[in-house]
């Protein structure tokens, strides 16, 4: 499923095991365990707003999707791919210059 035009949602690996993002709608932070090509991320916790119903569709698909993530790659087009312990595709990142 597709993301909605202009909802960004993001994703910052600290270098201290921290995560942290916005989701479209909400800012959110956790921890993240990356040991090789495996990762995993523990609870994320966020802000509480209130968006449209598509923008918390959305951002529901993205934490639940970042609860199944067990793996990692960056592919030649530099895209991010995190995947499930299966092998598929649950989000694909691309890096930005943006704050």
């Amino acid at each position: 499923m597709g993301v909605i035009d202009r909802s960004h949602t993001t994703i910052e690996f600290a270098g201290d095991g921290r995560v942290g993002g916005d989701t479209g709608c909400n800012r959110y932070f956790g921890d993240v365990t990356i040991n090789g090509a495996e990762m995993s991320f523990g609870p994320l916790a966020g802000t509480r707003k209130a968006c449209p119903g598509a923008v918390m569709d959305q951002e529901m698909r993205f934490y639940r999707a970042m609860e199944n993530v067990s793996q990692w790659e960056i592919a030649e087009t530099g895209l991010l791919h995190l995947r499930d312990a299966d092998g598929k595709d649950l989000v694909r990142a691309a890096a930005t210059d943006d704050p």
